[in-house]
């Protein structure tokens, strides 16, 4: 998790940590655990991704100066309901723009453009019927599919297909066009059930970001994130595509900390040692950024 200021400044980065909670109930219980080995590392990082997500845009929400405004972007592997529900109810000032699996029933209200075919039954762990008449539910792939989108912006992008910064030569221009629909997630997710979370439905904005026209044999890129970001306009639907833009930038942290100063070939095992050493690695990558960036 890496945070930036507007001007696209490094400005600290919150690393990855195991956690002994599995719902937001628990969201202040952090577990720096040394020598954790074997089955109950593999289940407690299979369990947890999401919940850290979560517990890191607490923490940053809480603990930032309220003049800031805040936008924590991340990853697929933290498209959680439960998460996502439990980010929509931070602070008025801080919002989340999260790429998503596209792989769940959600509800969206009747347009010309949604596939009537597509549409299916009331799953039954609805959370909550809804009196407006004009909610269907649909699979969210299928919304990703039909959803009107408009000519948006050009991105340069690097060989792998990730958004290039301003060094470099860009393999090549992807030409993306966007649209955003307003949906409900109205389906109880297995976490809350497992914790006994009482869930209630939110309304969230669904972005699609595709390039229409990639080169022959090139895998064209697409985008489908979920916010609650305004996306009304194509200029707030911008500023959407804008912020996932930036995650690249932690990508690159992560790759500096990783493969240039072999951070994962630390032999250390315990909790003070191993902060102490990623507080010194993150000082010296962000003053790298910085030279990177100016």
């Amino acid at each position: 998790c890496a945070m930036f200021e507007p001007q696209g400044r490094l400005l600290g980065v919150a690393h990855q940590t195991l956690v002994d909670a599995d719902g937001p109930d628990d969201a202040e219980q952090v577990e720096y655990a040394p020598k954790i080995r074997g089955r109950r590392l593999r289940r407690e990082l299979a369990a947890n991704p999401a919940q850290q997500f979560l517990i890191h845009a607490q923490a940053v929400d809480r603990r930032v100066p309220p003049q800031f405004e805040l936008v924590f972007v991340a990853d697929r592997e933290f498209d959680d309901g439960l998460a996502l529900r439990s980010a929509a109810g931070l602070s008025a000032r801080s919002c989340f723009v999260v790429r998503s699996n596209a792989s769940r029933v959600v509800q969206v209200r009747s347009a010309p453009w949604i596939p009537a075919q597509r549409k299916v039954p009331s799953p039954e762990n609805r959370l909550r019927r809804s009196d407006d008449d004009s909610l269907v539910d649909i699979y969210l792939k299928d919304i990703v599919e039909a959803v009107p989108l408009v000519p948006m912006c050009d991105l340069p992008l690097d060989s792998r297909g990730h958004v290039l910064r301003g060094e470099g030569r860009p393999a090549r221009i992807a030409h993306l066009s966007a649209g955003g629909v307003a949906i409900r997630l109205a389906r109880s997710s297995k976490r809350a059930r497992r914790s006994g979370i009482d869930e209630q439905p939110v309304w969230l904005n669904l972005v699609v970001v595709r390039e229409l026209d990639p080169p022959e044999g090139i895998k064209p890129l697409q985008w489908v994130l979920l916010t609650d970001l305004p996306v009304e306009t194509p200029q707030e639907i911008r500023f959407v595509v804008d912020c996932y833009a930036c995650r690249w930038r932690a990508e690159e942290f992560f790759r500096t900390t990783k493969d240039g100063m072999k951070l994962e070939q630390s032999r250390l095992d315990d909790a003070a040692s191993t902060a102490r050493l990623l507080f010194f690695i993150t000082i010296k990558a962000m003053f790298l950024d910085t030279l990177r960036a100016d």
